[in-house]
């Protein structure tokens, strides 16, 4: 008998290419492309790109924008910034023996309500104390969360690639010890952080409105828990002399053992 042939559906025939587009920072230009059976499985995909290619300054070659896809117009993917980055094998080559590196993490929330995370990156000309560090350390935050809390995050990646929030950064800092390295190593965005602090917002206000119950009057007979653990702490006393007083005669009947024994041996001196 003749076997049944199954039909096999290979599906990436039937997948198209999806153009990705940058956001209007960058001029909505194309970075790169994906394949998918339908536009909205695009959602959600995340692309990296050199800050080189998308504003043709060489000097910015070690950072890596991360755009992640949020809207699907046609068969055309809209991106927004995700992530800025200095890779790593940079920052090796930023520090160097007999300087100090200064590092910090940190969030801070936009006046467009959204949260940011910002990791500084600090290195000065020569080695100082501790305590000059914890004061650049401190003095970074204060100026990037006053910056960055009064602007939206669109104007904060614009400030970014411009290098405006490492200036305002550096001129505060070269005043209190001189900085050869002033820099941003990470700031990226935590996706969905305003609608979770609504949602604290909300349920702090209805447990404020639900009262707790009262609690009920202690009975009469009922013992506090102080004059419980007091009773316990007699119990335990009383127990202990009770071991003390048995070990007392054992200790008495092992000492006249001994001492007949050397009573007998003056008898025969």
């Amino acid at each position: 008998m003749a076997k049944d042939i199954k039909s096999v559906v290979d599906t990436w025939k039937k997948k198209r290419w999806h153009p990705i587009v940058a956001p209007k920072l960058f001029s909505e230009r194309v970075i790169g492309e994906s394949p998918a059976l339908e536009p909205a499985m695009m959602i959600g995909r995340t692309v990296k790109s050199n800050l080189t290619n998308l504003t043709g300054d060489i000097k910015k070659q070690h950072v890596e924008v991360t755009f992640e896809v949020d809207k699907v117009m046609g068969d055309t993917a809209y991106t927004y910034i995700r992530s800025f980055e200095i890779n790593p094998s940079a920052m090796k080559r930023f520090v160097r023996r007999g300087k100090k590196r200064v590092d910090d993490s940190f969030k801070c929330r936009t006046s467009d309500s959204k949260t940011v995370v910002i990791k500084p990156f600090l290195v000065t000309k020569a080695m100082t104390t501790n305590s000059i560090i914890t004061k650049l350390r401190k003095t970074a935050r204060e100026v990037l969360t006053r910056g960055i809390s009064g602007s939206t995050y669109d104007q904060i990646c614009n400030d970014f690639v411009l290098y405006n929030l490492q200036k305002s950064m550096k001129a505060v800092l070269n005043k209190i010890y001189p900085l050869k390295i002033c820099e941003i190593r990470m700031m990226s965005l935590i996706k969905g952080a305003g609608k979770q602090a609504e949602e604290v917002i909300v349920t702090q206000s209805i447990t404020e409105e639900v009262k707790a119950p009262e609690a009920a009057p202690a009975e009469s007979g009922a013992k506090s828990g102080k004059e419980e653990k007091a009773e316990e702490a007699k119990a335990e006393k009383e127990e202990k002399e009770e071991k003390k007083e048995k070990k007392a005669p054992k200790k008495e009947e092992k000492e006249s053992k001994e001492e007949k024994p050397k009573k007998q041996k003056k008898k025969e001196e």
